[in-house]
C-alpha cells in the first residue's frame, strides 16, 4: 500500500467515524433536550468543543499560514460560523424537540441531496445521473430503515406536521 492510498484509505476512516459520531449526536440531544433548552445544550456542545478545536490549531504545523487564511477571509469565516454551525445546532436541537431522532436524522441526510446540487452550481462538480440515482436510491434506503420503527411514511408526515412523538 503507497502512501497516498494509506492516507486516503485513513481520511475514510476518519469520515466514517465522523458519520458514527454524528448518527450518536442526534440521541445525545434529545437526551440532553430533557434537562437544557436548545440554545443552552448548544453552548455546552461548543464550550466542550472550544477547547479541542484550539488544540488541534495549537498543534497544526502551519500556524502562520492558518492565521494568515483567517485573517484574510475573515468575513467568510464568520458566515460560515453562524450558518454552518451556529445557526445549524440551534436549529436542529430545537427541531429535535418536536420529533423523534430517527425523523430527525431522516431529514438532516437530505443534506446529501443539497450538497450535490450545490457542489454542481458552485463547484463545477458533474451531477452525472448515475450520481442522482444513487443519492436518491441511498436516501430512500436510509429513510426506508429508519421510518421502519417509526411508523413508516405516516409517522414522518405526522411528525413534520406538528404531531406528537
Amino acid at each position: 500500500m503507497t502512501v497516498s492510498s494509506r492516507r486516503k484509505a485513513l481520511y475514510l476512516l476518519a469520515c466514517l467515524a465522523v458519520v458514527f459520531i454524528w448518527s450518536g449526536s442526534f440521541i445525545f440531544i434529545r437526551i440532553g433536550l430533557r434537562d437544557f433548552p436548545p440554545a443552552t445544550l448548544a453552548l455546552f456542545r461548543f464550550a466542550f468543543a472550544f477547547p479541542c478545536l484550539l488544540l488541534a490549531h495549537l498543534l497544526t504545523k502551519n500556524k502562520a499560514r492558518a492565521q494568515l487564511t483567517l485573517k484574510k477571509n475573515f468575513v467568510e469565516f464568520t458566515v460560515l460560523a453562524l450558518t454552518g454551525v451556529t445557526l445549524l445546532y440551534i436549529l436542529q436541537f430545537y427541531s429535535l424537540r418536536l420529533i423523534s431522532a430517527s425523523v430527525g436524522a431522516t431529514v438532516i441526510n437530505t443534506t446529501v441531496i443539497f450538497m450535490a446540487l450545490l457542489s454542481a452550481a458552485f463547484l463545477n462538480e458533474r451531477l452525472t445521473l448515475k450520481r442522482i440515482l444513487g443519492i436518491l436510491i441511498a436516501f430512500i434506503g436510509v429513510s426506508m430503515l429508519l421510518l421502519e420503527g417509526e411508523g413508516g411514511v405516516n409517522a414522518l408526515s405526522s411528525q413534520l406536521l406538528g404531531g406528537s412523538l
